[in-house]
C-alpha cells in the first residue's frame, strides 16, 4: 500500500498543487478582495457628567464616524453600519479647557473576515463652557407720570430683588445689568405689576439670550396728597381768641390701593389742646389712625401753629345821620332826637380797624311803634366776627302825616276892595299837608280850619297867596299852604 503512494509521487504532488493554483486564480478572480466606507453612530456614555461638574458643550458636534473596512468581496457585501460600536465617553471631560473628544470602543460585532479602521483623527471637536450661577441686582426704570395729585412713595420693591443668572461662564461673566421698565401713568394707588427682565453688557447691548425670560413682581407704592385738618379742643383765655391753626406740613402723603385712597379726602390731627392759652404757640402731634390698607408715608408728626389774639375794644359814635330807618309807614314822619350814639364793639384788631361808620349800616326798626316820643334799640348790620359790648337806645319821635284838599271855594278873601277888583281862584283846591300825634289828627275839626287870605295888599295881577287857617295844639303843617289868585281891575 506504502508502495503505491510512494509510486509516481512527485507528479501526484505537483498535481495537487496545480489544481490548488487553479481553483486560487479562479477564486480571486471571482471574489476579489475590496474596501468599503461606512458611517457608524457614535453612542455618547456618562454624559450625566457634564451636570455634574457643571459644564455644557456649547457646538454642535458629528454624532457619526467614518470607517474603513477591507476584505472579500462575499465577505464585505454582508457588513452594515448596525454591525459597528463605538462611543463618546463624555465622562473623560473635566474642566471647560477641553477642545477635543476621542472616539472610544470601536468594535466590530459581525463574524465576517474583514478588518477596519477609523477615518481621521480618531476624535471630534468640542467647546466646552462651565454653568456657573451670578446674582445682578435688579434696576426699576419707572416711566409715566402718575395721576395729579399723586406720588411714587419710596422706590419700588421687587420679588426677586435680584436677577440670578445660571448659564456658561461666557455669558454669566458677559452680565453688566438687569433692568425692567414700569409705566405708572395715570396710577392712583399702590400696584404691583409682572414684568420680564432685560439684561444689558457693559456697553449697553441687550442680551438676547437672557432677556425676556425670566419675570419680576414690582410693586410700586405710590401715595395721595391729604390735606391735613387740624382739630382743636377747649377755650383760650378770657378775651383772647384763636384765630389760626395751620399745621406743617399742610399735606400729608397716604399710600394704599386705589380703591382705599379714593374713600379718604383728608386727614385730621389729633386734639391740640388751647385751653387758657393766651399767646400764640406750636404744638407737634401726630395724626389720627387711618382706616385699614392707609399708611402714613413718613413720621406722621405735625407741628401746629396755633395764633392767640388779644381781644381789643372800638367806640365808634353816630348820629342821626348815619342811622337808617327801617320798616316805616308811609304817612308817618320819624324824628331822631339822639345826637350822640355810642357803639362799642370788642373783637380782633385787625377786624375792628375795617370797621367804621360807613362799614356798619345802623338802623331803628319802627315796625309796631305808636306815634309819640319812644326809644328803640340802635341795630346793626356788617358786624360778623366782633362782639357787640354796647346796646345803645335811640330817641325818636313820631307823628302822623296826612294829606287833604282844601276848597278855594271855601275860603274866605279879607279886606277885599270892593267895586275896583274882581277875584278869581286858579285852583280848584289846594294841598293841606298836616303832621301831628295821630289821636290829634284823628280828632281834627275840619269845620274850624276857617281858610282866609288877606288880599288887602294885593293889586291886579296873579299872585301866589298864602292860606291862613286855624289849627289845634299839636297839629302843624308840613307844608306851606299857597293857593293862585287872579285880581282883574274894574
Amino acid at each position: 500500500m506504502l508502495e503505491k503512494i510512494r509510486h509516481n509521487l512527485p507528479m501526484k504532488i505537483l498535481s495537487v498543487v496545480i489544481a490548488v493554483l487553479f481553483w486560487f486564480m479562479v477564486y480571486t478572480n471571482e471574489n476579489p478582495i475590496e474596501t468599503r466606507q461606512l458611517n457608524i453612530a457614535l453612542t455618547p456614555i456618562n454624559e450625566d457628567v457634564l451636570s455634574t461638574e457643571n459644564l455644557r458643550i456649547l457646538n454642535e458636534y458629528d454624532t457619526e464616524i467614518g470607517i474603513t473596512i477591507r476584505g472579500r468581496s462575499s465577505e464585505i457585501e454582508q457588513v452594515s453600519e448596525k454591525d459597528f460600536s463605538a462611543y463618546l465617553d463624555f465622562g473623560t471631560i473635566s474642566n471647560e479647557y477641553t477642545d477635543f473628544l476621542e472616539i472610544s470602543g470601536l468594535k466590530y460585532l459581525g463574524d465576517r473576515n474583514i478588518i477596519y479602521e477609523l477615518n481621521g483623527s480618531g476624535r471630534i471637536g468640542l467647546s466646552v463652557d462651565r454653568i456657573i450661577a451670578g446674582e445682578i441686582p435688579i434696576t426699576v426704570e419707572i416711566t409715566g407720570e402718575t395721576a395729579e395729585g399723586f406720588f411714587l412713595a419710596g422706590g419700588p420693591v421687587l420679588q426677586p430683588a435680584n436677577f440670578t443668572v445660571l448659564d456658561i461662564k461666557s455669558i454669566v461673566t458677559e452680565v453688566d445689568s438687569a433692568i425692567v421698565i414700569v409705566d405708572v401713568s395715570g396710577m392712583k394707588g399702590t400696584e404691583t405689576v409682572r414684568k420680564f427682565c432685560m439684561l444689558y453688557d457693559e456697553n449697553g447691548e441687550l442680551i438676547n439670550e437672557l432677556s425676556n425670560k425670566t419675570a419680576v413682581d414690582i410693586t410700586v407704592n405710590i401715595a395721595k396728597s391729604i390735606p391735613v385738618q387740624v382739630k382743636l379742643e377747649g377755650v383760650p383765655a378770657i378775651d383772647h381768641i384763636e384765630t389760626a391753626a395751620v399745621p406743617d406740613p399742610t399735606h400729608v402723603l397716604i399710600s394704599g390701593s386705589e380703591e382705599e385712597l379714593s374713600m379718604i379726602d383728608r386727614v385730621t390731627t389729633l386734639p391740640v389742646n388751647i385751653e387758657g392759652a393766651d399767646e400764640t404757640f406750636v404744638a407737634t402731634t401726630g395724626l389720627q389712625t387711618l382706616p385699614a390698607g392707609l399708611k402714613i408715608v413718613g413720621s406722621g408728626e405735625v407741628e401746629i401753629g396755633v395764633t392767640i389774639e388779644t381781644l381789643q375794644e372800638k367806640t365808634i359814635i353816630f348820629n342821626p345821620s348815619n342811622i337808617n330807618i327801617r320798616y316805616g309807614s308811609g304817612n308817618k314822619d320819624y324824628d331822631i332826637l339822639s345826637s350822640y350814639i355810642e357803639l362799642i364793639v370788642k373783637g380782633r384788631k385787625s377786624k375792628l380797624d375795617t370797621i367804621t361808620i360807613y362799614s356798619v349800616d345802623a338802623y331803628i326798626d319802627v315796625s309796631n311803634t305808636v306815634d309819640g316820643l319812644i326809644s328803640l334799640p340802635l341795630r346793626f348790620d356788617d358786624l360778623d366776627e366782633v362782639e357787640q359790648m354796647s346796646f345803645p337806645l335811640v330817641e325818636v319821635y313820631i307823628q302822623t302825616e296826612r294829606s287833604m284838599a282844601l276848597y278855594t271855594e271855601d275860603i274866605f278873601l279879607d279886606n277885599r276892595v270892593g267895586g275896583n277888583y274882581t277875584y278869581e281862584f286858579l285852583n280848584t283846591a289846594a294841598n293841606l299837608n298836616l303832621i301831628g300825634l295821630s289821636e290829634n289828627i284823628d280828632n281834627l275839626d275840619y269845620s274850624s280850619l276857617n281858610p282866609t287870605i288877606d288880599v288887602g295888599e294885593l293889586k291886579a295881577g296873579t299872585h301866589t297867596v298864602t292860606i291862613q287857617i286855624n289849627l289845634p295844639e299839636g297839629v302843624l303843617l308840613s307844608s306851606e299852604l299857597t293857593t293862585q289868585l287872579k285880581i282883574t281891575e274894574n
